[in-house]
């Protein structure tokens, strides 16, 4: 019997139980344990590591949901849509969100940017009939306005500590030296946040021989200075 020593680039279709076929392939060149008339090796399903992996429903099904969901209709609306529960739509959403962070947090980092858009939009949350108990957020984000990237977001409240956590939040994905052109609408928080991440401190001149020294001041990097828009 012939029994191969490696198995490269090799696809085979498995049936799964709910009805439809996934393709499962194997890495290149995945090394066979022979022992006498026995071979066996690992095989890993095409949907690993992806918010698809280990889900009864399609991933096509999955995919226009979380579209539906994009696109702006609510859980149950999309759950009346497809035909399941709103805890099922829930649960993909959340999948999908825990997927999109660990994938951002991979890709995105030492970024060269020129420009970055800051903004905050106010939000409800909760049931519209429930008026009383509904609280309002302010969800800030930051993109790219070149290429589009959604670079970071939080949701807090409208205060100088949002601010402080969201340029945080845009500072770690930049490269080191970087110091974009800020763009936003000319709220006063917006320049204490970037102050407190793109200064420095400068030891100021003496004006006087005699006495104690001036205390060295936190000034803003030269780059932030020209690109102080607000």
């Amino acid at each position: 019997m012939w029994i191969p020593a490696t198995i490269t680039a090799l696809t085979q279709n498995a049936h799964t139980m709910d009805g439809w076929d996934m393709a499962i392939s194997l890495p290149t060149d995945i090394p066979i344990v022979e022992d006498g008339d026995n071979c066996s090796f690992v095989a890993y399903t095409s949907w690993r590591r992806t918010i698809f992996y280990r889900c009864s429903t399609q991933p096509d099904t999955i995919w226009k949901a979380l579209k539906a969901l994009a696109e702006g209709l609510d859980i149950h609306a999309t759950a009346r849509v497809f035909e399941v529960e709103p805890d099922t739509v829930q649960g993909w959403l959340n999948q999908a969100a825990g997927h999109m962070e660990a994938v951002s947090r991979y890709m995105l980092f030492d970024l060269h940017l020129t420009q970055v858009q800051v903004d905050e939009l106010w939000a409800l949350l909760g049931l519209r009939q429930e008026k009383n108990t509904r609280n309002s957020r302010w969800v800030w984000s930051a993109i790219d306005p070149v290429s589009k990237l959604f670079l970071a977001f939080v949701v807090g409240d409208r205060s100088l500590d949002t601010a402080l956590l969201l340029t945080h939040a845009v500072v770690g994905v930049l490269a080191s030296g970087c110091v974009p052109l800020f763009a936003s609408d000319q709220w006063s928080v917006y320049a204490i946040a970037l102050l407190a991440h793109f200064g420095h401190w400068v030891e100021m001149p003496r004006r006087h021989k005699r006495g104690r020294p001036p205390k060295p001041r936190w000034l803003p990097l030269p780059a932030l200075q020209g690109s102080r828009r607000w």
